[in-house]
């Protein structure tokens, strides 16, 4: 295995690949490369599998690079060096698989190790899998959970039902293990834990958001054995991976294939609920029928709803419910949940471009939570965006021109850009001001000076300053100008205003 690092401070670079040539790592080459041309010439010859790279060199950037390695191998572990906490660079990077990244002034050595043994742990689990012939994208395996394991009739798992699935798991002691891919990432670019009495590992993906892994135990353990084995590869593959897990029994054979995943997925969905759940309680039964009763029930409600009612406290109770009830299927909960957000809300608010965008964001924070706790508060934000929108509405503006208007008077004494309101209630400036327009009756340009008058009145009426301090105050340093736009709003010039103040 080789490892190439880049960066164009000859200190950095020369000082990490000696702590890195003295840690017990066993690299066949440790390359460098002072920007990102010459560390192209070294990828065609050498083909590193652990790349450093610097985010700001000079010839070829940080991200071009990343850009030209992954054309090349969309496996290659690629580690981010920046001296900027600028989560911009990195989030440009994330689209390219890349998981990693340190800031120089924290760079030592227990940081540079760690992150090559989560590297190293990577391409080796990839190895494995590739030498075992593991396809976890095959659709004829992922049929398996569809035809047998979720039918409504059982069937009679063998080995010869297994082969015709393409499903390599052995007829000895096996467990389950479900977990949510981090970050919605690649399904399994997971990082697993070497042990030596765990053999075979079957890769399936169990729904739109659960991965499975079905893994075989050698018989000649004890129970207790077979425990402590399956306990501490689970604990390993949290702490490496970052994301909860539920594990299954340890079951005989694989007559127990179903069983097994059934119980994970549901320990998996307990943890969704609660983080401390305990993983060995056994399956409840199943809670679909349940669960579609509780939505139906409030479905009936929101039909019934209009404006006046508290919308948050109708949903507030739903939570309640969906929380003692803990069904096993999180898919449908959160699709239905955003089914009723939608219906709550399209009736009066469907006409307004806020309420689209607010419930695409909500929609995609639903999907994506990993726990009760995480979904309640998407739900939450929601709903308390669609207030601010009734509360605007009842001033006859929408809640981009509201939230826009309230901007301006905040920072009337500051300078004012179309540009810099449009970003901060999120809209293009063009379309913001057509909006305004449409609403207010006046552009954005007569609005800000309207208001920038409104508050140099209060200023002459409240304050001591003089007439040319408040023209200074409100952005205008010609007096004159001042004058005749402070008479033309308010019938008269400033300096009789504060006269007659």
């Amino acid at each position: 295995m080789k490892i190439l690092i880049i960066d164009d401070e000859v200190s950095i670079r020369e000082w990490m690949a000696y702590i890195i040539g003295q840690m017990a790592f066993d690299f066949e080459k440790i390359l460098t490369a002072a920007n990102g041309q010459e560390a192209v010439e070294i990828y065609e010859s050498e083909k590193p599998e652990i790349i450093f790279v610097d985010m700001l060199m000079p010839v070829m950037s940080g991200l071009e690079y990343i850009q030209y390695v992954r054309q090349k191998n969309r496996q290659a572990e690629i580690i981010i060096l920046t001296s900027h906490s600028d989560f911009e660079l990195v989030r440009g990077a994330l689209k390219y698989g890349v998981r990693d990244y340190i800031l120089k002034p924290e760079i030592d050595r227990d940081k540079i190790r760690e992150l090559i043994e989560l590297a190293c742990c990577r391409i080796e689990t990839r190895t494995k899998l590739a030498d075992e012939n593991l396809e976890f994208s095959s659709l004829k395996k992922n049929a398996f959970i569809r035809d047998v394991v979720c039918a409504k009739k059982e069937t009679v798992i063998t080995r010869d039902l297994l082969e015709e699935y393409t499903i390599s798991i052995e007829d000895r002691a096996l467990f389950a293990i479900a977990f949510w891919p981090e970050n919605g990432g690649e399904r399994f670019d997971i990082a697993l834990p070497g042990n030596r009495n765990i053999g075979r590992i079957v890769g399936l993906i169990y729904d739109r958001e659960i991965s499975l892994l079905l893994c075989n135990l050698y018989q000649k353990l004890s129970t207790l054995e077979q425990i402590a084995d399956v306990y501490e590869f689970t604990a390993q593959i949290v702490q490496r991976n970052g994301f909860n897990v539920g594990v299954s029994r340890v079951y005989p054979g694989i007559g127990d294939v179903a069983a097994a995943i059934k119980e994970a997925v549901f320990h998996l969905s307990q943890r969704f609920y609660d983080d401390k759940s305990d993983p060995t309680y056994p399956p409840a039964e199943d809670k679909m029928t349940s669960l579609l009763g509780i939505f139906s029930e409030y479905q009936n409600k929101i039909k019934n709803y209009r404006p006046c009612d508290n919308l948050s406290a109708i949903f507030g109770g739903l939570l309640e419910e969906l929380f003692a009830l803990r069904s096993g299927d999180i898919v449908t909960m959160k699709e239905n949940m955003a089914s009723l957000l939608y219906m709550a809300a399209s009736e009066w608010y469907s006409d307004s471009r806020d309420f689209q965008d607010a419930f695409i964001k909500a929609r995609h924070r639903i999907r994506d939570a990993r726990s009760f706790d995480t979904m309640c508060a998407a739900v939450n934000d929601y709903l308390i965006e669609l207030e601010l929108s009734a509360n605007a509405r009842k001033n006859g503006y929408s809640r981009s021109v509201s939230q826009a208007m309230d901007y301006i008077r905040e920072h009337i004494l500051s300078p004012l850009s179309l540009a810099e309101v449009a970003e901060h209630v999120y809209l293009s400036p063009d379309y913001l001001s057509r909006l305004f327009k449409k609403e207010t009756g006046e552009n954005f340009v007569a609005f800000v000076e309207s208001e920038k008058m409104k508050k140099a009145a209060r200023l002459l009426q409240e304050t001591d300053m003089k007439v040319y301090e408040v023209a200074q105050a409100v952005g205008y340093k010609n007096v004159s100008y001042f004058s005749s736009l402070f008479k033309k709003k308010l019938g008269v010039n400033p300096f009789s205003f504060k006269n007659r103040v």
